[in-house]
């Protein structure tokens, strides 16, 4: 399949609408060709400058969407994370009594 078509790729820019060729040929005009080629380098910064903010976006949103499914599944199972929490502080206790009655034997 075509990155294109799963959003991984930047296409609708006018940017990119410079490179296509065009169905019927251009006259030649030296003072168009001087000044295309003099702005090749800027229209490659744009270009990049563009990828890049499009990526940094993608990622970003694909952040945003896990940490809304992750925050979704925690509400849905919240009784297992009580229950989990509740043994733990119960275990915890439980240990901290064996130790002071450790400490009282070895007084």
């Amino acid at each position: 399949m075509d990155p294109k078509a799963y959003g991984k790729e930047l296409v609708d820019h006018p940017i990119f609408q410079f490179e296509r060729r065009v169905d019927e040929p251009k006259i030649y005009n030296r003072e168009t060709m001087l000044e295309t080629i003099e702005n090749i380098p800027r229209i490659a910064q744009v270009k990049q400058v563009l990828e890049d903010t499009f990526i940094k976006e993608r990622i970003l949103s694909r952040k945003e969407e896990s940490k809304a499914r992750d925050l979704k599944f925690i509400e849905a199972h919240k009784r297992l994370l009580k229950n989990f929490v509740k043994g733990k502080e119960e275990n915890t206790e439980k240990k901290q009594q064996k130790d002071k009655q450790v400490e009282y034997e070895i007084c």
